[in-house]
């Protein structure tokens, strides 16, 4: 809990009190049981007389008494240092298992003061936590941006709080694609990269990074002999479905997306079911990001395709869609229905020509 408030004063004050109530705890049931004195020798009552001996013998017998007592104080010596040792193990161990949480809860959080308060009480970092930071679900909305000032401070402000050598390439590979996902800035990935050895993935980077993070990571992987290729329609649907539209549109531009035409074609296949959002970006309605407007080559069966959408909504679009999308819908049906027409009716025979249109804006 201290460290999701974020509070460097709860903090240190829970990890400062923290022993003493371990202590306090472990003292508990000895202090119950008698304060730790030995009750069955209290209970055993005097010792049987001894016979009369010779002082020779009563003195030897003296002694081996009297050693036989160092030795079990001294065994009892020994237990006892041994049960406090295990104590203290415990206790720090409990201590250790405690600030592990703070650290975990702090780097989901984003909680950058907390992380500093940690790292001058020398916790040291794992790649663990970096992970935690960008994959552990929190129910607030800007969970990905305060995830993201965690990486950016134990990777970047302040690396020496790293574990030295922690990690598999796999476990930067993986925070990679995490952060990339979260839409981490260029330098945080050009870090992993560079100097943690995080393998680049395209699909990451598409999903919540910039136009310049893009350009960057293609030309990283042109470099190493890895030239990308186009990008599959599924890979490009997690980077629609991520709402990056102007990545989406880079991609295509740059030949690493199958041709809009291609894209129209699969979406409306009837073997993905689709978002209206999705279709107004492929046909070029989004013009107020600086997208121009594609034209398209329509053909009776894409206008099927359409019609099928409209009266199937449940079998063919995955979300919700507001009444302007639908009135979209119908409006880009009429035009393409329109255009087909007018087509055939020019063409004589060829009425399955395909026409060229790109409908007006209607969000």
């Amino acid at each position: 809990m201290a460290g999701q408030i974020g509070s460097t004063a709860a903090v240190g004050f829970c990890l400062d009190q923290l022993p003493a109530l371990l202590r306090q705890q472990a003292a508990a049931p000895v202090a119950a049981a008698g304060g730790g004195r030995p009750a069955a020798a209290a209970a055993a009552g005097p010792l049987p007389a001894e016979p009369v001996r010779y002082p020779v013998a009563l003195q030897q017998q003296q002694q081996q008494q009297q050693q036989q007592q160092q030795q079990q104080q001294q065994q009892q010596q020994q237990q006892q240092q041994q049960q406090q040792q295990q104590q203290q193990q415990q206790q720090q161990q409990q201590v250790n298992i405690f600030t592990v949480h703070i650290a975990s809860a702090a780097a989901q959080h984003g909680h950058v003061p907390v992380l500093r308060l940690l790292r001058g009480r020398g916790f040291v970092f794992q790649v663990a936590h970096l992970l935690e930071a960008v994959e552990a679900p929190v129910r607030e909305g800007c969970h990905v941006t305060r995830g993201r000032a965690s990486l950016r401070y134990l990777l970047l402000e302040d690396p020496a709080g790293l574990a030295p050598g922690g990690g598999a390439a796999a476990d930067w590979s993986s925070l990679f694609r995490q952060a990339a996902v979260g839409g981490a800035d260029l330098p945080l990935l050009r870090h992993l990269h560079e100097q943690l050895g995080a393998s680049i993935d395209l699909v990451a980077v598409a999903r919540g990074g910039s136009e310049e993070a893009l350009s960057w990571a293609v030309a990283a992987l042109e470099a190493a002999g890895q030239a990308p290729e186009p990008l599959s329609w599924h890979d490009l649907g997690d980077v629609l479905s991520s709402g990056n539209w102007a990545a989406a549109d880079w991609l295509v531009r740059h030949e690493l997306a199958p041709p809009k035409q291609e894209l129209l074609r699969l979406m409306l296949s009837g073997l993905y079911s689709i978002r209206l959002l999705d279709l107004q970006w492929l046909v070029g309605m989004r013009s107020g990001q600086g997208m121009a407007q594609a034209r398209f080559q329509w053909t009776p069966e894409l206008h099927a395709a359409l019609v099928r959408i409209q009266r199937e909504p449940r079998t063919h679009v995955i979300s919700y869609e507001t009444p302007g999308r639908w009135r979209w819908l119908a409006e880009l049906l009429q035009a393409v229905g329109a255009e087909l027409a007018g087509t055939a009716a020019l063409g004589g025979a060829g009425a399955g020509a395909a026409a060229r249109i790109a409908p007006t804006c209607w969000l």
